[in-house]
């Protein structure tokens, strides 16, 4: 699952701008924690988390890393089931 996380720079500037956004003016934002809860609840195994688009001494680095909390946009695999 892709997803804005709500607590990154991005993920914050588009709730501020929510009200005047055509595109995102009905979105619901989660922060990577909410979304593994809810993945977890429904089922599934947390396999990895990673991140991307981090900002950088003020600038925006496009490289991936893994666990969320500093990159905007977040993947999270998940297995449904148990993991053998």
């Amino acid at each position: 699952m892709g997803f804005v996380d709500r607590d990154s720079p991005l993920g914050k500037a588009y709730q501020s701008r929510k009200d005047k956004s055509k595109f995102y003016g009905e979105a619901t934002f989660f922060s990577c924690e909410e979304v593994a809860d809810l993945l977890e609840a429904a089922g599934f195994v947390i396999g990895r988390v990673v991140q991307t688009i981090i900002e950088e001494h003020g600038r925006l680095a496009n490289k991936i890393m893994d666990g969320c909390g500093l990159g905007s946009f977040v993947a999270i695999y998940g297995i449904k089931g148990h993991i053998r």
